[in-house]
């Protein structure tokens, strides 16, 4: 097994796009949309029938607490 040291194990976004957003709409007790940002964690590993045979096996799942996405 190779040394894992040489690879990141953490990644910062500097932005993160979503397509919807909170309608809050300038109401400051209006009940807030929640959302969870969920990322999965994919390796490569061999198949089977050997070195030309691969994959994609789910290996770690994370779900942030819920978050208030709002617009520009």
């Amino acid at each position: 097994m190779s040394d894992n040291s040489q690879y990141p194990t953490e990644h910062t976004f500097e932005r993160i796009q979503f397509q919807k957003v909170a309608a809050n709409k300038g109401r400051y007790r209006a009940k807030q949309q929640l959302y969870n940002l969920v990322v999965d964690l994919y390796a490569k590993v061999s198949g089977p029938r050997g070195v030309d045979d691969y994959q994609w096996a789910k290996i770690a799942r994370r779900v942030s607490v819920p978050l208030v996405v709002r617009g520009r």
